[in-house]
């Protein structure tokens, strides 16, 4: 249990470490990434009772970031826009801190063994491209962490084939396809 302890505080470390960089301030009204305007701004439609018409990403994602504007709103968090920006980036540092997880669970499903898996897990943690867009409000971080529940399930219908890892699959798929 430790070394994948030390994995995962490893891995929500490089994630939530620099996740302010960018947010909207009195310099600039807007965030430095282009797709976050895009994704928050959604999220901020569905919580103003619209249906935001937005189709260039699926709605999961979109319903997740606008709960948590939501709680972050309800608790006082989010003082200004920068703070809705970083509630939204704090749902995705977390999915991508929990995407190493499932590598990890998934990987010990498939390989059976745990070095293996703890080699899937610490290849994830620190990849750049998955830290550096777990910093960012957009789908490819949370579709990272269906996908990898999704191969983990598939492997458990391969091994065991019973009715509840056929549904488990089936949802993660799902839930992988409504992210992304």
């Amino acid at each position: 249990a430790l070394p994948i302890t030390a994995m995962l505080l490893l891995a929500a470390l490089l994630r939530f470490w620099g996740v302010r960089w960018g947010l909207p301030n009195a310099q600039h009204g807007y965030s430095y990434h282009p797709d976050e305007f895009l994704t928050v701004g959604a999220a901020g439609m569905i919580l103003a009772g619209f249906f935001p018409r937005f189709y260039n990403y699926p709605s999961l994602y979109l319903y997740l970031i606008a709960g948590s504007i939501l709680f972050a709103s309800v608790y006082g968090l989010a003082e200004d826009t920068a703070a809705l920006y970083l509630s939204a980036r704090v749902v995705a540092a977390l999915m991508g801190t929990a995407a190493v997880a499932a590598v990890y669970w998934a990987a010990r499903k498939g390989m059976g063994t745990t070095a293996a898996a703890l080699i899937a897990a610490l290849i994830l943690s620190i990849a750049p491209l998955h830290v550096q867009h777990s910093h960012f409000a957009t789908v490819d971080v949370p579709s990272t962490l269906f996908v990898a529940l999704t191969l983990g399930f598939a492997l458990l219908v391969y091994y065991r084939g019973s009715w509840r890892d056929y549904l488990a699959c089936g949802a993660m798929a799902g839930l992988a396809a409504g992210t992304k």
